[in-house]
């Protein structure tokens, strides 16, 4: 076969000198009892061939042969497979019972790793990744929608853009700009585009993202920040301007940072750490957590989770804690102003500092002053517990949740291959 290959690959790449005429056919042979009035043909005279017919007629030998050299090979594949298939089988049951259960369990690991090597070889050959810088100019806004993948958006102090991005090869990501804006978006045959998305633009720059699947975290923007998932988790580091946040499946999370927060989420926890700013919080199935909050006005309150408040309270400052069937926690300094407001229906109330005892008739509402008062901190929950704490033992009560943490838009490594038993 390989003799019969290299025969004709020498043959299809050689250049003749000569045109390559073949031998004229045989005289046709006369009509046995043919009918007078039927004349007989000429023979079909057949062209001469010329060089380049020639080593299309090779080509094609040489392309039926290597079809045929690929047949071969997969069915030498399919045997052997089958043949490995029968031993296997024999082997087995040869064994006893506890051992057939041991040997099969161990070679359907091995085949469900070569699976997962074959996939994760098979997604980085389909890989492409984009690595692009292009300078832009102050007073135009980033605006980037994904549907699923990573999406890592970071400020830096130079008036450039750098594009990282790992795509599928069906998908497509899609660059518009004017002097306004900024767009990247992603396009797929499919409908649905898997893209991971590293951007790195001036922290001058206004950020707004769409998403539908993606984790998204925007870190060091020195402008308004405005991200959204509906399964993903939204993350906001650094930086300064205000931030508008949601996620209906996913974790909401704010740190360090400096401006007016809004943020929500359906189905999950919210949480905001040191933050300097107007604050504005609300979930449904999640707990709200605010820790380190310098804010003169803060409204939160969650439908099934708990609300706990740590910080220093600002003077003729608001805050409003509210929650239905979860608890409300708040760290009291000492030395804090407030006139509390406290109601509930169902539930309870506990405080460590000094407090009027709670009347016993469903429905309580009352009030009372801490120093000289000035401050309004009002709370209520339906048939939670309301406690006021000393900051330390409020965040030891509610330690907060581990952070979300970014995840870079690399292609996944193939995973480690089991060593065997």
């Amino acid at each position: 076969m390989f003799a019969a290959l290299l025969t004709l690959t020498m043959l299809a790449t050689a250049a003749p000198s000569t045109p390559v005429t073949p031998a004229a056919p045989p005289a046709p042979q006369a009509a046995v009892d043919a009918p007078a009035c039927v004349a007989s043909r000429a023979p079909i005279a057949t062209p001469a061939l010329g060089e380049g017919d020639a080593q299309i007629q090779l080509l094609g030998e040489l392309r039926r042969t290597l079809d045929s050299f690929q047949q071969l090979k997969e069915l030498k594949r399919l045997k052997i497979r089958k043949l490995e298939r029968k031993a296997r089988d024999e082997r087995m049951l040869a064994m006893p019972r506890a051992e057939q259960a041991l040997e099969a369990s161990d070679l359907d690991e091995q085949e469900r790793d070569t699976r997962v090597d074959a996939d994760a070889a098979a997604h980085r050959e389909d890989t492409f990744h984009i690595d692009s810088t292009w300078s832009v100019s102050k007073g135009m806004v980033l605006k980037l929608s994904n549907f699923s993948g990573v999406v890592l958006v970071e400020g830096w102090g130079r008036d450039f853009v750098r594009l990282e991005a790992d795509r599928d090869r069906r998908d497509r990501v899609r660059i518009s700009q004017s002097p306004q804006l900024l767009d990247l978006s992603t396009l797929s045959p499919m409908g649905f585009a898997e893209v991971d998305f590293k951007v790195t633009v001036p922290d001058w720059m206004p950020v707004l993202v769409n998403s539908v699947e993606s984790d998204v975290t925007v870190k060091g923007i020195k402008a308004a920040v405005q991200a959204s998932s509906i399964r993903g988790d939204v993350r906001c580091t650094g930086g300064s301007g205000n931030r508008r946040l949601s996620s209906v499946e996913g974790k909401v999370q704010v740190a360090d940072a400096k401006g007016d927060v809004t943020a929500g989420s359906i189905d999950n926890d919210v949480a905001l750490e040191n933050i300097d700013g107007l604050v504005q919080v609300e979930t449904v199935n999640g707990d709200v957590r605010l820790d380190r909050i310098a804010s003169a006005d803060v409204d939160a309150s969650s439908m099934a989770g708990s609300v706990v408040f740590t910080g220093p309270f600002q003077k003729k400052g608001r805050y409003r804690l509210a929650s239905h069937s979860g608890d409300v926690t708040v760290g009291v300094p000492d030395g804090a102003d407030l006139d509390v407001s406290v109601a509930t229906f169902n539930g309870d109330f506990s405080s460590v500092l000094p407090a009027p005892r709670p009347p016993h008739a469903r429905g309580r509402r009352f009030g009372f002053t801490l120093g000289a008062g000035g401050s309004t901190l009002e709370l209520e929950s339906y048939q939670g517990l309301i406690q006021l704490l000393r900051p330390a033992d409020a965040r030891s009560r509610r330690a907060p949740r581990a952070p979300i943490a970014p995840i870079a838009p690399i292609a996944p490594a193939p995973p480690a291959r089991k060593e065997g038993r």
